[in-house]
């Protein structure tokens, strides 16, 4: 079973002209398997040079660990209302949590990125292969 690695880095934004507000540029490091795929998502505290500073000092930080599941994962389980693009346009069930984010960000910044793609190998092991974690 080969898994593939995927890293994506969305630009910063500014489209409070919009409604839509402004925010950081995001950092993604994508596990894809057979089974579904396992995420780990930071801000970066990157921001548009156009964007002005308030003085305060936005720091790197963990944003989700999540995944994307082409089945629901426990009983009662929606499914996303959009197409997924990690399940190749196909629907997913999804749920995340940003305290486990916050978790992997300290093993990037004290073991560096391997140490993430080992946490989301463990992650994915976990979620889609191990029977019996669906309904906890």
């Amino acid at each position: 079973m080969t898994r593939t690695r995927i890293v994506e880095i969305d630009p910063s934004f500014d489209k409070r002209t919009s409604g839509y507000g402004r925010g950081s540029a995001m950092l993604r490091m994508i596990l894809k398997g057979d089974e579904g795929v396992i995420q780990f998502v930071m801000t970066t505290g990157w921001y548009l040079e156009s964007i002005e500073r308030t003085g305060r000092i936005v720091e790197p930080m963990g944003f989700d660990l999540g995944y994307h599941s082409p089945k629901p994962m426990y009983e009662g389980q929606e499914i996303m209302k959009h197409d997924c693009k990690y399940l190749d346009g196909k629907p997913c069930y999804y749920d995340g949590t940003s305290i486990g984010a916050m978790e992997v960000m300290k093993n990037l910044i004290e073991e560096g990125h391997e140490a993430v793609w080992n946490r989301l190998e463990k992650e994915y092991v976990r979620r889609f292969l191990v029977k019996g974690i669906e309904n906890e």
